[in-house]
């Protein structure tokens, strides 16, 4: 009898790794349709993508999570790794941003040729052959990234605009939520973006609507004459947070999942933040695994770094012990609020007014998006719906998912990067105004908790956050 249990553990660990693996590949395949917007093909991969998270994470509370990766896992990982990669190298990487003609330049098909044998290489060789394989994917993707962002056509869009002038005003010492912008798009696409009264006369009435901890990550980037080199640079670092978190095989054949999906040098051109926040997330799971006591303060800078990121502090309870006192639970929350406070609090007391309209009171304000690749869209395909329904149903759906990710999520590191990946994944496919980068995200956030779940280099299982904290 306890072999027939064993060996359902086993297929069951199978299982949840596989179905969230082709659930990252989903959600990649729906962003890469249509650029991030809604389609038929794009929902029905969102809906897949949802699906095999969702029940994969329902078949890991069972699974048997010690257990070496095994071949049909490693299968399916190198099976993504091949479609993503040929998915690149037969499309256009960013719609309209490459100023060559047609078809994709050689020294992108190169670059992303070399990052391909070496990500499939990395999740079959030895540990040695295997680091050094995925060292070459992290190479070939911050150098291909770089000729991608030198043979662009620099985007007309408020993402980059925004973080560039908050960067410049900040250095000239001016408020950077106090700052008012010429609007860059015509009349028809500003009513689209910003709503009623988002933009008078030519000009945008808000400034900068992200947490100013954005800014401090752009500001190097911003002295070499593009932001976006921060962007690619974070992209980068998450990727090797994600690797190196757990290395081996798997975490690297992961984070070359997460490096290359198909719609990530799209991300980097349209300067979406994004990618901070994907940094920063990693960042927890590698402190987690590796230095515990620091990882309450890279939490703190988690939660700074994008308003969404408040539906992650449910979760906290997924980084302590079972059976946890709630003494512990208020200190984690405790340091990790005190970060996020220290990072806000100077621009709060430079005007508190313009920071509240900017990083709170305009996010309920933005108005609906009928291409947003989200339920609401398309139930909604030539009505706006009601404000309580467009407000309500994504934070109903968020909040499911926490209950849902609390009972199934297994305590660590693992299940709180993926808990975080499926509560966000419900919000945005049910919110007002979902787009590429936001998915983006999530893809991050899964393969950090997939990565952290996965074996190490020595064959031993992943390490629980509880058993490091009682160390």
């Amino acid at each position: 009898m306890g072999k027939i249990v064993q060996a359902f553990n086993v297929r069951a660990d199978l299982r949840w790794r596989s179905l969230l693996l082709i659930g990252i590949a989903a959600l990649g395949g729906a962003i890469h349709v249509a650029d991030g917007t809604l389609c038929p093909t794009a929902l029905a991969s969102l809906t897949l993508a949802i699906g095999c998270c969702l029940v994969g994470i329902f078949l890991l509370r069972t699974a048997h999570r010690e257990a070496p990766g095994a071949g049909s896992e490693l299968l399916t990982l190198r099976l993504i790794l091949i479609v993503q990669f040929g998915m690149l190298l037969t499309s256009n990487p960013a719609a309209g941003f490459l100023r060559d003609g047609n078809g994709l330049p050689w020294m992108f098909v190169s670059g992303v040729g070399i990052a391909a044998m070496a990500g499939l290489l990395c999740t079959a060789a030895g540990s040695r052959t295997g680091a050094t394989a995925f060292s070459l994917v992290l190479i070939c993707h911050f150098v291909v990234g770089l000729w991608f962002l030198q043979h662009t056509n620099r985007p007309v869009i408020d993402t980059l605009m925004f973080q560039h002038h908050g960067v410049a005003s900040l250095w000239e010492g001016s408020n950077p939520y106090a700052m008012r912008l010429p609007d860059p798009y015509s009349p028809e696409n500003s009513a689209q973006f910003y709503g009623l009264g988002g933009s008078v006369n030519g000009r945008i009435t808000f400034s900068f609507p992200y947490p100013p901890l954005c800014l401090f990550f752009a500001a190097p980037a911003y002295w070499l004459g593009d932001i976006r080199y921060a962007h690619l640079l974070a992209m980068t670092l998450a990727a090797a947070l994600i690797g190196y978190a757990r290395p081996g095989k798997w975490s690297y054949g992961v984070a070359t999942v997460f490096l290359f999906t198909p719609r990530v040098f799209y991300v980097l051109g349209a300067s979406w933040i994004e990618p901070f926040a994907v940094l920063l997330l990693a960042a927890v799971v590698f402190c987690m695994c590796r230095r515990p006591r620091i990882a309450p303060w890279v939490l703190g800078l988690l939660l700074a770094v994008k308003q969404y990121m408040v539906l992650a502090l449910p979760l906290f309870a997924l980084l302590l012990p079972a059976r946890f006192r709630w003494s512990e639970l208020g200190r984690l929350l405790s340091r990790s609020v005190l970060v996020a406070l220290a990072v806000n609090l100077p621009f709060m007391l430079w005007d508190f007014a313009e920071f509240l309209n900017n990083i709170v009171l305009l996010q309920f304000s933005t108005p609906f998006r009928h291409d947003a690749l989200s339920y609401l869209a398309w139930l909604f395909p030539n009505d706006v719906p009601p404000p309580v329904v467009s407000a309500t149903v994504p934070l109903a759906a968020a909040f499911l998912a926490i209950i849902f990710a609390l009972w199934r999520c297994p305590r660590g590191p693992s299940g709180f990067a993926l808990a975080v990946g499926v509560v966000l994944l419900c919000f945005f496919a049910f919110g007002k105004q979902a787009s590429a980068n936001y998915y983006y995200f999530v893809i991050g956030a899964l393969c950090c908790g997939l990565a952290a779940a996965g074996p190490a280099a020595d064959g031993s299982g992943p390490v629980s956050s509880a058993s490091k904290q009682a160390d």
